[in-house]
């Protein structure tokens, strides 16, 4: 919050340069000149610096995917009106005052744009300083896709019946592990996986003894991104339905193609929504984790300051 507000006055700042202009240009000019040199200073000072014509075109085309970056982008946007109208002013009137105004407001769009990397920078330095590991917690709402059993199960489903396909040892952790909190689980299951769904009863939920209300969501292309947010969404629209919200959701990405797990953690970026995956590796012991994904986990992958 605070370089929100810092970044803030340094704006409402740049635009009293313009204001105080009216009352002499060149005192104007002269504290718009100290004010860019005093933030060039701290932007050098920056671990990771980035090429500023880069940077610029995308806070002017307001590709900027944060707070500060819409406050930036509105700010740059003002000031480059006032850029413009100066500069008119000054071609066609000819007055110096008209054409000095137009060289502060760009000093001040450069300027904004510096403090805007500067803010930037604080903001995701505090962020990555503040991740921590969720504790998982069991839900009353279980989401995951089922694969298709491994090694001999998905030849013959009559073939060691007492035995537990590898692949879906770690759903029978999960649902252990949900067991008595659980209400509502929703079930992915492709055309391929379709068959195992009794297999999948008997093997997992009858010997757990489930007492649940379970929807398989069939038929469901694990190759087509479309058929798969429409299959979501109906989950979605039967949650709010149901009167469930986020903090009772939690999702399995583990189980599935890439493409399901893709657009399941998609829904999940939702602020109380957890987020469960398997953890890989052949030498450590393999064990279900969580996430707890935030709209400002995404704060590192805006394309601005982290493409080089």
């Amino acid at each position: 919050m605070i370089e929100k507000i810092i970044f803030f006055g340094f704006v409402v700042l740049n635009f009293l340069l313009l204001y105080l202009s009216k009352i002499n240009v060149y005192i104007s000019l002269l504290f718009s000149i100290v004010l860019l040199i005093a933030v060039f200073i701290f932007y050098q000072k920056l671990p990771k610096k980035d090429k500023v014509a880069k940077f610029f075109r995308y806070i002017l085309t307001g590709e900027v995917a944060t707070a500060l970056g819409l406050m930036a982008f509105l700010a740059e946007f003002l000031m480059s009106n006032f850029l413009f109208e100066f500069l008119k002013n000054a071609l066609e009137d000819g007055k110096l005052e008209d054409f000095v105004k137009s060289i502060i407001s760009l000093i001040n769009l450069i300027s904004i744009g510096l403090a805007f990397i500067i803010a930037y920078n604080y903001e995701l330095e505090k962020y990555l300083k503040s991740k921590t590991q969720e504790k998982r917690t069991p839900r009353k709402v279980l989401i995951f896709a089922l694969s298709t059993p491994s090694n001999s199960q998905s030849n013959n489903q009559n073939n060691n019946k007492n035995s537990l396909p590898p692949n879906w040892e770690p759903i029978k952790d999960l649902l252990e592990f949900h067991k008595e909190k659980l209400e509502k689980l929703y079930v992915l299951l492709s055309k391929q996986v379709a068959d195992y769904q009794q297999c999948f009863e008997e093997k997992i939920l009858n010997p757990l003894g489930l007492k649940v209300n379970i929807e398989y969501i069939k038929d469901v292309d694990v190759n087509d991104e479309i058929d798969i947010l429409k299959k979501l969404n109906e989950i979605v629209i039967d949650i709010n339905k149901s009167g469930y919200k986020e903090e009772d959701v939690s999702i399995y990405i583990s189980s599935g193609t890439s493409l399901v797990t893709s657009i399941l953690t998609l829904y999940g970026i939702n602020d109380d929504i957890q987020i469960e995956y398997l953890t890989q590796g052949e030498n450590s012991k393999k064990e279900i984790k969580a996430l707890n994904i935030k709209k400002t986990d995404l704060l590192p992958f805006v394309k601005d300051l982290t493409k080089t």
